[in-house]
């Protein structure tokens, strides 16, 4: 995006505003007028603060005095329901008759951005366009204040889904643009059906999204499971699955960044998109990096895709691993980075969850207070 975005900020700057706040990507350019930048992704949201810039989640309660604003700009992230709800934070935070620029290309929706525009009766206009990507500009009218509004709300509207998987029933949260929106997908369906009866403790859901994989291990009577997501809008589905679940609150981590101690069980459905393109970059690292948070023989279980080469990166690395099912779209694996001879004996107690954790489970609980 950078042409496009470039363009995007000469035209900002053209407008000469007095206050304007970014979301979902930083500025090329820090100028006076920033008021700061906000994104669903917490570490962006570190990154971009340890680079000293003003930077929070996407909250209502994030920069609480950035209000009647001249200028907010949005770049689009994968999903419809992100999407809107970003225009719609955006749109509130917008003084009457401010600008809103929505900037992104044809494959990430910007054109479906257009036709809802045109639907709603939302005046649209291309003010950038570049690289098969352009720029619209909306500008607030109260008459559309309430429609934009029902955005955010729907956002934050959880569905409740209840499953039965293997003989087991759960249920768990989901808000609009968590993974699978809205119900429990064929991947996780997969893993859930294939994990044994009786997992290595502590247990860590990781990228946990609502926190279906979770909830399913609880209902199933261990109920000593950690969930970590990167997501603001994930976390919020999980903390509402931890209640329904009994379980500990979920944590604020990009990647294993936050995680403390070390898990019998990793469990895992990596990521393998970034926007609308295919990216490994993400689950190497969670895979690879997965044996420093193990126990001696702890595993980490995953399911992904029949076509990612994750048996090869294995190898590559000498970890060891073993298909545990596999059907014509996924895979589910079972990695061991710790070859031990004897197997440690399961404990007959519950463990804890790790104490480092709760600390920080406190300390993020105040970033996403509903």
């Amino acid at each position: 995006m950078p042409k496009l975005w470039q363009k995007t900020e000469e035209y900002i700057n053209a407008l000469l505003p007095q206050s304007v706040l970014f979301i979902n990507r930083l500025p090329l350019v820090r100028t006076p007028s920033l008021v700061g930048v906000c994104t669903d992704h917490f570490g962006e949201c570190e990154r971009w603060s340890a680079a000293g810039f003003p930077a929070a989640l996407t909250d209502p309660a994030s920069f609480p005095n950035a209000k009647n604003l001249d200028v907010c700009c949005v770049a689009l992230r994968k999903g419809r329901d992100n999407q809107l709800a970003d225009i719609a934070f955006g749109w509130n935070r917008l003084a009457a008759a401010g600008t809103l620029l929505i900037c992104g290309y044809n494959d990430e929706g910007i054109r479906a951005i257009e036709t809802v525009a045109k639907k709603q009766g939302i005046a649209s206009r291309q003010v950038v366009s570049k690289g098969g990507g352009r720029t619209l500009e909306w500008k607030r009218q109260p008459t559309h204040d309430a429609l934009i509004a029902s955005w955010w709300e729907a956002s934050q509207t959880p569905a409740i889904i209840q499953e039965t998987v293997a003989g087991v029933s759960f249920s768990f949260a989901s808000l609009p643009g968590t993974f699978a929106g809205g119900k429990l997908d064929d991947g996780t369906r997969a893993l859930l059906q294939a994990l044994p009866v009786k997992l290595r403790e502590p247990i860590l859901d990781f990228a946990c999204g609502g926190g279906a994989v979770a909830a399913f291990v609880a209902a199933r009577g261990q109920k000593n499971i950690t969930m970590s997501d990167v997501s603001a809008q994930a976390i919020r589905s999980a903390r509402l699955t931890a209640q329904l679940a009994q379980i500990a609150p979920p944590l604020l981590s990009d990647r294993y960044q936050h995680i403390k101690g070390k898990f019998g069980t990793i469990l895992l459905n990596p990521p393998f998109h970034q926007g609308v393109a295919t990216e490994y970059d993400t689950a190497r690292t969670m895979i690879l990096d997965g044996g420093r948070h193990l126990k001696g023989t702890g595993r980490m279980i995953l399911v992904a895709n029949l076509f990612l080469p994750y048996e090869a990166l294995c190898r590559e690395h000498n970890i060891g691993w073993r298909v545990l099912t596999e059907d014509s779209r996924f895979k589910v694996l079972e990695l061991r980075y710790h070859q031990a001879e004897v197997e440690e004996p399961q404990e007959d107690g519950v463990e804890t969850v790790p104490e480092e954790l709760w600390a920080e489970y406190y300390r993020q609980a105040k970033l996403l207070e509903p």
